[in-house]
């Protein structure tokens, strides 16, 4: 007789079934994935001594939900969600998007390297600037002096997909707070552009015409509908505390759930969980743009930036 977990009892006689959960499989791989699954049992192991099958030479396996799964030291290449390929390398790197992440991760913004495309109007720009008055380096992407003046950094990611999970991780921070839109995105409209509801947006704006002080809204656009929603954090206000150079922005985009996150400084302050973007975008740019709705320059100190997400499919 046998007794819970599969073990014999004192006196007790195995049946084959209980015997065959103890017996360590030793075969070729064809025989291996010959065997009737009525006889195999989860936790079963068998030890492959030749290629076939689907099984290679030499790797132990152990039976788990009708499938063979390795459990010695193989190379596999993270390209499928399933133990025999260690899971999707990208949600490994999502599992690890805490502040070790963010704070090693980002690539340093500067003009002559990261950016492939810029737009500005009416003595707006975008430069690298040394600030001495917070002792730090940034590219500076300005308005200018003159009501309307307007400037925007992008850079174009290849092959990533509103498809497929991503996150995209910004560190800048701004020197006003009013009579100003500053846009920060993924695929997001220039900040002197109209909003749209063509294709595919994900990102935050705060657009003020009235001189009061504005918080982010976390911004959707998907299927023709474009949905802002308001950001009550305090950490959503758009800076004007210049004692606090620069915030950690991080939008998370997962379309199989569906639902799109938003943090700041590591802090989770806004969740979208309808009006989620998804498709086979081939590529999207990341945006970072503002604009002066007075005769007042106002510019965004951009420290640094960093896109993760599949490409290509190959992750």
């Amino acid at each position: 007789m046998s007794v819970p977990g599969g073990l014999i009892a004192a006196g007790g006689f195995p049946s084959h079934d209980v015997l065959n959960k103890k017996m360590n499989i030793i075969d070729t791989g064809t025989n291996i994935a010959a065997i009737s699954s009525s006889l195999l049992s989860d936790g079963m192991l068998a030890s492959c001594t030749a290629t076939g099958g689907g099984l290679s030479a030499g790797i132990v396996y152990q039976r788990y939900s009708n499938t063979w799964i390795p459990v010695s030291l193989t190379t596999h290449d993270h390209s499928v969600d399933d133990n025999p390929h260690g899971g999707r390398l990208l949600n490994i790197l999502l599992a690890g998007n805490n502040k070790e992440l963010f704070d090693l991760s980002h690539m340093s913004v500067h003009t002559g390297t990261l950016f492939e495309g810029g737009a500005w109007a009416g003595g707006g720009m975008v430069s690298d600037f040394i600030d001495t008055d917070i002792n730090d380096v940034y590219c500076k992407v300005t308005s200018g002096p003159t009501s309307g003046g307007s400037a925007q950094a992008a850079y174009f990611t290849k092959y990533y997909s509103f498809g497929d999970n991503f996150l995209s991780l910004f560190y800048l921070g701004v020197t006003d707070g009013s009579h100003l839109v500053v846009r920060v995105g993924c695929n997001i409209e220039n900040a002197s552009d109209p909003a749209t509801t063509v294709g595919s947006t994900l990102g935050i704006e705060a657009c003020d015409s009235l001189g009061n002080q504005k918080n982010y809204d976390f911004v959707s656009t998907t299927n023709g509908t474009r949905v802002p929603v308001s950001v009550s954090s305090s950490l959503a206000a758009v800076q004007v505390d210049n004692s606090i150079a620069f915030r950690g922005y991080r939008i998370e985009h997962y379309p199989s759930i569906p639902v799109s996150r938003l943090y700041i400084d590591n802090i989770l302050v806004s969740t979208k969980t309808t009006n989620v973007p998804s498709g086979t975008d081939d590529g999207f740019s990341v945006n970072v743009s503002i604009t002066t709705n007075n005769p007042t320059e106002k510019w965004i100190r951009y420290k640094s930036v960093r896109t993760i997400g599949i490409m290509d499919s190959f992750w």
